[in-house]
């Protein structure tokens, strides 16, 4: 492994790709994590672990495994909070930036975990899924103290929500879907959008629904299969318009819905 960090990280992105896949396949997630470590600047070293973490997701890399995707992502974000820290006095503004970056790492090791993707059927442990709660955690915690927008809130909670759902711990994922949809509605209203559950409103505020509505039925709440079924009938009214971006959003908000209720409520689930 004497190749040039800086080669690799300039290199075409197929080349960076395979260079990156194939340290990790060779040396594990601890040869590929030693070898980043090992590059001289500061900077050639976050970009490094951030392009690794691309590029080890399981969607575009189909003989990796989620451990060491895992722990890659891990040693990233953790470079990213370090590098932050060192420079908090000497350079502020480089230092919110790359705290930023450790947060949006974070929530992508959150959301490449959930398992309500649609396509996407490798099995998830306990460990898996409680990886991907502490994520959105720190997520939710960074963006709150970076001011984020509701938006960005929005997303931390949902990716919280999910894998709450699926250790089974209904009153926190009841709690982290009513703070999704809390956002969603401040988003909503910044927006200028419809705050109701219908047709006319916006991704963000339909999905909250209907993770509420899934979360409330397990929960032995009656009014959460209507309120599941308001969702999926609006992304449904979504998917008959003319704006394309409004019909993409809306198959991937039935897929996503759809999944999570059979996983959790249906109970038709490939986990270990």
């Amino acid at each position: 492994m004497a190749m040039d960090h800086d080669a690799v990280l300039n290199a075409p992105g197929e080349d960076r790709t395979r260079i990156l896949q194939e340290i990790c396949e060779g040396s594990g997630a601890d040869g590929l994590i030693a070898w980043l470590s090992a590059a001289r600047s500061d900077e050639t070293r976050r970009k490094l672990f951030g392009q690794a973490q691309q590029q080890l997701d399981l969607r575009s890399w189909p003989a990796g495994n989620l451990d060491d995707y895992i722990q890659v992502s891990r040693a990233g974000i953790a470079e990213y909070v370090r590098q932050s820290d060192e420079l908090a006095l000497d350079d502020p503004q480089l230092s919110v930036k790359l705290l930023d970056s450790a947060n949006a790492m974070s929530y992508n090791l959150s959301a490449s975990l959930a398992d309500c993707w649609p396509g996407d059927e490798l099995p998830r442990e306990r460990r898996h899924h409680s990886e991907g709660f502490n994520a959105a955690e720190n997520c939710v915690r960074w963006r709150q103290q970076l001011g984020k927008g509701p938006y960005s809130l929005q997303m931390a909670y949902w990716a919280g929500g999910v894998h709450l759902l699926a250790l089974e711990d209904l009153t926190g994922a009841l709690q982290y879907f009513e703070q999704e949809l809390e956002a969603a509605l401040a988003y909503s209203r910044e927006q200028g959008k419809s705050e109701e559950s219908g047709a006319e409103a916006d991704f963000c505020l339909l999905l909250a629904h209907g993770c509420r509505g899934i979360a409330r039925m397990l929960s032995g709440d009656r009014e959460g299969q209507a309120e599941y079924e308001a969702a999926m009938d609006a992304f449904n009214e979504q998917l008959a318009s003319d704006n394309s971006e409004l019909r993409e959003d809306a198959e991937i908000g039935l897929g996503q819905l759809r999944k999570l209720y059979q996983r959790r409520v249906l109970g038709l689930s490939a986990e270990a």
